[in-house]
């Protein structure tokens, strides 16, 4: 079981930003939150980078997904 933070919008790690939700209504909010903050501190990010409504996603050698965050396999 993996517990959230309402207060955690993102995981950040040098130039990786991963934005995640417990459910889509949650998910749609927090982007808006991430890029405001980015925003106020003249952070900028590319437009060519961004992937959007993942399931699943790689960071820093784990898998973050539906069912928690788990090691990834064979690396």
């Amino acid at each position: 079981m993996v517990f959230y933070s309402s207060a955690i919008k993102c995981l950040v790690y040098l130039n990786n930003v991963v934005v995640f939700g417990e459910n889509l209504n949650a998910y749609n909010e927090r982007p808006r939150v991430v890029f405001d903050r980015m925003r106020k501190y003249n952070l900028k990010l590319q437009s060519d980078k961004y992937e959007f409504l993942r399931k699943e996603v790689s960071y820093l050698g784990h898998v973050i997904g539906e069912t928690g965050i788990n090691l990834k396999k064979g690396g």
